[in-house]
């Protein structure tokens, strides 16, 4: 799922909750918010790809690998 600007979640349109990013090696890179099922990308992120994690109201946990196109 290539991404520049905004990441779309349809499935999560009334979660509310950071997500962090994290590059290869495991390291927390950046933090964002999704709200009403979208989030920005950091500004700070170059093209690559990263792994997003997001802890959800219901207590469950979704990571992705994403990668970002600029």
């Amino acid at each position: 799922n290539p991404a520049s600007k905004t990441l779309y979640f349809n499935q999560l349109h009334d979660e509310k909750t950071e997500i962090i990013w994290y590059n290869l090696n495991g390291s927390k890179v950046a933090t964002s918010q999704l709200e009403d099922g979208q989030a920005n990308v950091p500004k700070q992120l170059n093209k690559g790809l990263y792994i997003i994690s997001l802890k959800l109201k219901d207590g469950s946990a979704i990571k992705q690998k994403i990668t970002i196109n600029p």
